[in-house]
């Protein structure tokens, strides 16, 4: 197959599915494109060199929809439309999308991202706290022990 290409010289990594959720427990709520690309929009206006971090499923037709809100009129998945499309498509472009494979966690990809640069702290936009991999992260006793 084809090599993905190399991702850009990033300062900020956007982690996707957080920034998308974020603040969208409400009728209607749900995965917001938009919402990305506004947050994209002001980092590149200070200045900052975005890398996108998306899992595979947000890059389909129909994805998921992980609001928080379960009311009347909740849905469970959202069919993107041809303006989010586009998004997709200008992120791609642009070469800033890193799509994680099916059944990978983003989360890491992220984390990795943050910590293994060439003397170049990249910053993380996200409100994820970390509670899926504190424990992960955190050396085990038994190996500290031995």
């Amino acid at each position: 197959g084809v090599p993905a290409p190399a991702p850009p010289d990033f300062t900020v990594i956007v982690d996707g599915p957080n920034v998308a959720y974020a603040r969208q427990n409400f009728v209607g709520g749900g995965f917001s494109y938009h919402q990305i690309d506004l947050v994209i929009a002001g980092l590149r206006a200070e200045g900052e060199r975005v890398l996108l971090v998306l899992p595979h499923k947000y890059t389909q037709t129909v994805v998921p929809n992980h609001a928080r809100y379960t009311g009347s009129g909740a849905c469970a998945q959202h069919e993107v439309s041809v303006e989010e499309r586009a998004l997709l498509d200008k992120w791609t472009a642009e070469g800033i999308l890193v799509v994680t494979p099916i059944g990978a966690n983003d989360d890491w990809y992220w984390m990795l991202g943050s910590v293994c640069r060439d003397n170049v702290q990249a910053r993380v936009v996200s409100n994820d706290q970390m509670r899926d991999h504190r424990l992960a992260l955190l050396e085990p006793r038994p190996v500290l022990r031995w």
